[in-house]
């Protein structure tokens, strides 16, 4: 079963028994507090705060409780992600999470894990990355990217969004997949990562399609692979790895919700049935869709759980082998 297909299987199934929840639902509304914040690690005007507000409304308009989107942004949401920590375990104050939470997780002197310190809620979606390169590297596929890299040590290098970040370490497991030696150059954000692929000042980038289909249209940019087995939807006549010869990698970036550890049962169960319903809304919809790229997931709270403990492991793996050191 591909990758879209399995989504969407577990979507309509979390959305069947979203029925027979019905009744608990309504017995737990009352013990929700009046006001729910969302907190997001990123400034206001981006994917994440889009889909947080899609969110916050949906949730409001079925709640009738108001709900904010508070944006604290820094350290790669690691602010965001303290201060969610040590709010009330009521349910009163949501974090947004993603695969920059995971890796926060795992820098012993942030004092802070994903999957100690928070409830899992639910997981909105996932999507996979491009490899991109600059059109004035002479390749078109990612084999001869492997092939000009070797024969030109020290030519290629790739742009990130820090270290540390997934980014560096999505293409720091590619390095080591391919044997390709591409030097890290690491940027303050995204913009300016992007930034520099297109000026040539790097040649190598990681980014979901969505945000750089224009560039790849003029011309400026070449997509050779998605950063999954097969190829995506969202990046039409982009190959996946395993047709462009590489087996075993596979990176995706993802966006969920977590409260608080200590949250009483019962409220996460409604909130998660609450966020499945506003999934299946089609403003969520729409900017799962068009700002990221990605595919609506949803699901229970075990599901999710389940995708925070594998993401846990993979970068712990990929930390350790790669020997980065995100303490300094």
């Amino acid at each position: 079963m591909s990758f879209v297909a399995w989504n969407r299987r577990r979507f309509m199934g979390a959305a069947a028994a979203g029925g027979s929840l019905l009744s608990f639902g309504r017995t737990s509304h009352a013990a929700l507090p009046d006001t729910i914040r969302f907190v997001v690690g990123y400034a206001p005007g981006g994917a994440s705060d889009a889909l947080a507000r899609a969110l916050a409304d949906g949730l409001a308009r079925r709640s009738k409780r108001t709900t904010l989107v508070e944006n604290k942004p820094g350290a790669g949401s690691l602010t965001a992600m303290r201060s969610t920590k040590n709010s009330p375990a009521d349910g009163s104050v949501l974090f947004t999470s993603s695969a920059a939470s995971v890796i926060q997780s795992l820098k012993p002197s942030n004092r802070v894990r994903l999957d100690s310190d928070f409830a899992p809620i639910l997981i909105t979606h996932r999507g996979q990355f491009t490899l991109f390169t600059n059109a004035s590297v002479p390749v078109t596929t990612l084999k001869e990217l492997i092939v000009y890299d070797r024969a030109n040590p020290g030519k290629l290098s790739y742009a990130s969004f820090g270290v540390g970040g997934q980014s560096h370490l999505a293409m720091e497991l590619l390095n080591q997949k391919t044997g390709m030696k591409l030097t890290h150059v690491p940027y303050k954000s995204n913009a300016e990562a992007i930034l520099s692929a297109l000026k040539g000042e790097t040649q190598v980038l990681l980014n979901p399609f969505s945000s750089l289909k224009q560039h790849v249209d003029a011309g400026k940019l070449r997509a050779l692979a998605v950063t999954s087995k097969d190829p995506s939807p969202h990046a039409p006549g982009v190959p996946g790895m395993r047709e462009a010869g590489v087996d075993g990698y596979e990176v995706s970036f993802w966006f969920g919700v977590n409260a608080p550890v200590g949250t009483p049962e019962a409220t996460l169960q409604w909130l998660n049935q609450e966020l499945n319903e506003v999934l299946r809304e089609p403003v969520a919809q729409a900017v799962i869709r068009d700002q990221f790229g990605a595919d609506t997931i949803g699901g229970s709270r075990d599901d999710f759980a389940r995708v925070i403990a594998g993401e846990m492991k993979t970068y712990e793996d990929l930390i350790r082998t790669a020997n980065i050191q995100l303490d300094g």
